[in-house]
């Protein structure tokens, strides 16, 4: 791990081996900095485009995870667990996307026609190339047209 503090115990093997843990030891305790490595090594799982449109919480108290218990299906590992994890999902910023695929249409890994945001009326990121390197625009997005 780099960039972190350095953790080898089983709870970083089992989330590197993409395994499950259904026991957990309720009188064991996590320090912030580990907490911060987990998530940090939650977070490199790839999302699409690279949005990483998702938050963390970390409920370590036994009041918050006594709430969080009933609304978890009374899973014992919410409450037994030294920190138990909401991960919430952000609905993505699709307008960011262009500025995210630019790179790949630079390269020429992608065609510009790609770009297009789905059913988003957004921009469509149109990169054209001249001497002095590549520019690029923005032009609206055909879906993004009154009806």
């Amino acid at each position: 791990m780099s960039d972190g503090i350095t953790m080898t115990n089983a709870v970083i093997e089992c989330i590197l081996s993409r395994s499950a843990a259904k026991y957990y030891d309720p009188a064991a305790t996590l320090s912030d900095d580990q907490i911060r490595e987990l998530v940090r090594i939650g977070t490199t799982a790839p999302t699409s485009f690279h949005l990483q449109n998702w938050r963390f919480i970390a409920v370590r108290t036994p009041e918050a995870k006594a709430r969080l218990h009933p609304i978890a299906w009374h899973q014992p590992a919410i409450t037994e667990a030294a920190v138990t994890f909401i991960v919430c999902g952000q609905l993505a910023d699709s307008s960011v996307i262009p500025k995210r695929l630019a790179p790949l249409v630079q390269a020429g890994i992608m065609p510009a026609r790609w770009c297009r945001i789905g059913r988003s009326p957004h921009a469509i990121c149109i990169w054209s190339t001249r001497s002095a390197g590549a520019t690029r625009q923005y032009a609206p997005a055909p879906s993004a047209r009154r009806r």
